[in-house]
This record gives structure tokens, sequence and C-alpha cells, in this order.
């Protein structure tokens, strides 16, 4: 396997390059172009602008600054259509809704709705009917990644998380939110946690972020699931649901027992044996 590269830039004709490791590369600041890249000024400053558009998190200039580079990375790497990859090495140039829910959380949390609603509109766009979601998928959203990646289960709670946190983000900016076009998969995740979930409230094993098959359920799996939960019930509770959310609160509340009572004894080790 060839070595990580030192980090990832946009070229002056806008193509995303891999900076070779120990290349000691500078960028300019307040973007992802390099130093003598050639990106023009127009450039630079609509990338700050981005960045001013937003807010950067931290309480130390280290923090900020890495903290500004994650966000420009995280641009850096989701295209148009919304499809946000996980890395640029050939093997993570896939999207995994596992990360793709955290990149719609960390750009609303920041203040980059268009961005997070973006990725909303890729994950929408392959969302199975029957809220299991894949591994990951391929970025332009024709099908899956070529492997033999079994479906991992903690998306079901990674995605409504993600939709939950844009849409609040959106309530508080004072901005109209639409949740019609990612309704369908909140409502297919949630579904397919509380079909899944056994008597004793808990869900089947499942591979989770480390993408081993898992004979035991894992913590890793389970917990996000709870997550899911809960924001598919609060969305719907804002959104005058009753129903579903009063189904999705009473799965939830059994699933947060079953978690206590099976991991919390020890500390909420990783595997529940």
């Amino acid at each position: 396997v060839p070595p990580r590269p030192d980090g990832v830039a946009r070229a002056a004709d806008g193509s995303i390059v891999a900076i070779p490791v120990g290349a000691a590369a500078l960028y300019i600041p307040g973007t992802s172009y390099l130093v003598g890249s050639g990106a023009s000024p127009a450039d630079i400053a609509e990338s700050r602008a981005w960045l001013a558009s937003g807010t950067v998190p931290g309480s130390t200039s280290t923090e900020r600054e890495l903290a500004e580079r994650a966000l420009l990375d995280l641009r850096l790497l989701t295209d148009s259509s919304g499809a946000t990859l996980a890395g640029w090495r050939t093997a993570w140039r896939y999207v995994w809704p596992r990360d793709a829910g955290f990149v719609v959380v960390a750009f609303a949390a920041t203040g980059h709705l268009p961005e997070a609603a973006s990725i909303l509109d890729y994950l929408a766009a392959v969302a199975p009917d029957n809220g299991l979601w894949q591994a990951r998928y391929l970025p332009d959203g024709s099908g899956l990644a070529p492997d033999c990646r079994v479906m991992q289960f903690d998306g079901a709670g990674w995605v409504p998380w993600g939709v939950w946190s844009w849409y609040v983000a959106s309530e508080q900016s004072g901005e109209a939110a639409d949740l019609d076009p990612y309704w369908p998969m909140v409502s297919a995740s949630a579904e397919a946690i509380i079909t899944d979930m056994g008597k004793d409230g808990l869900p089947s094993p499942s591979s989770d972020y480390l993408e081993h098959p898992e004979p035991d359920l894992t913590l890793g799996a389970a917990a996000p699931l709870l997550v899911g939960l809960r924001s598919a019930a609060d969305l719907a509770r804002r959104t005058d649901r009753v129903d579903q959310a009063a189904r999705w609160d009473a799965a939830a509340q059994l699933l947060d027992a079953a978690l206590t009572k099976n991991f919390g004894p020890l500390g909420y080790q990783r595997r529940l044996t």
C-alpha cells in the first residue's frame, strides 16, 4: 500500500491533487490552494468568503487552525452532487453513509447549510426503500462500490442524525427548511431499526466502523441506532407527525434501556459478549 499523502489541495484548474509525502507544501491561508499553485485572486477570495460565511470553531488558535483545515478539506472532497468522499486515496473515493452523516453535521454546526443539504440530496438519491444502508456507494450515485462488504446497519442511525442536525440548524438560522425530500429516508431508517430490534430491545449484530464481520453486537453499531431513533422522533415532533414521534420515542426508550442494561455495567464495552 503506498504511503498516505500529506493532504489534498485544489489545483488552479479546480481539480483535486494529493500532496506527496514529505512535500512540506504550504496552503495559501484560508484556502485549499498551495503556495505557488497559480490560484487566482478571485479563487482565493471566494474560499475565504466561504469560510467567513460560517463559523470556525475552536477556543485556541491551534484548534481554529485545525477546524479551518478540516472544513476546507471536507468542502474539497464534496462534489457538486453532494457526494462526499471519505478520502482521496483510491480505496476511499466512495461515499459511506456513516461518514456523510458526520460531514452533514459538521457543515450544519458551522453554518454551511447549503453544503449540508447537498449531501442530504445525494443520500436521498441513493437511499434504500427498506432503510438498510449499504457500506458505501459510488460517488456518481449509480450503485454500490465494487466490493463484497455487507450491509452496515449503523447507517440507519447516522443518516437521520445528519438530517436532524441540518434541520435544527436551519430552524435556528431562520432559513425555511423543507424536510419533505429527506423524510422518506428518515422514516425508512427508523422503521428498519424497529423491525430489527428483538424482544430484549437490542438490534442484531452488524458490521460497524471497523467494517469487520461481527458475530456479536457491538456498541459501535447499536449506539448510532439509538441516536437515529431519537433524531427521527424529534423530527417527527417538530413536523407534527405525532403517531410516528410516539412510535419512535417508545422504541428509543426500549433500546436505551437495553444498552444501559447490557453495556452499562462494564463501562460500555465494545462488544456485548
